[in-house]
């Protein structure tokens, strides 16, 4: 009875064990991170970062509306035409800072990572004008009121 009760016993360890290999164990990968930093005045402060799920996390801290962590996830449609236009931006174009000897600027900071991309951008000063037209994108996702989900009460 003993010998019998051993394999089911090793059975069940088996058959759970392969079915861990299974699982995935990993968090997804963040491609877009999208950071605003603060000024000497009244500028938003805050964090945002998106995976490759299209899930968004916020995490506001000074003079925003969203105070805190506050998460949401893109739509299909908005993932892919989000997506689309990060994979198509000509991202080697572009330097990795655009500094200025203005202390009280607040920066920007842009970082996105894909298969065959790496690459951050920090904006403080003077340029491209293509670069107001990326940030303005990734803002308007954070400043949109809709479907965010306040993780501060939980």
């Amino acid at each position: 009875m003993s010998v019998r009760l051993s394999h089911i016993v090793l059975g069940l360890v088996l058959l759970a064990s392969s079915s861990c290999g299974n699982r995935k164990t990993s968090d997804p990968d963040i491609v877009l991170s999208f950071k605003q930093t603060a000024c000497f005045g009244t500028c938003p402060i805050y964090v945002m970062t998106i995976d490759e799920n299209g899930h968004v996390r916020y995490e506001g801290e000074r003079f925003v509306d969203k105070l805190g962590v506050y998460t949401k996830d893109l739509s299909k449609d908005e993932q892919k035409e989000l997506f689309k236009y990060l994979k198509d931006f000509e991202w080697e174009l572009f330097k990795d800072e655009y500094r200025t000897q203005v202390t009280d600027l607040p920066s920007i900071i842009v970082h996105y990572r894909a298969k065959k991309v790496d690459k951050k951008i920090t904006i403080t000063g003077e340029h491209p004008k293509e670069l107001d037209v990326l940030t303005q994108k990734i803002q308007a996702i954070a400043n949109h009121k809709d479907g965010w989900i306040n993780q501060n009460l939980r």
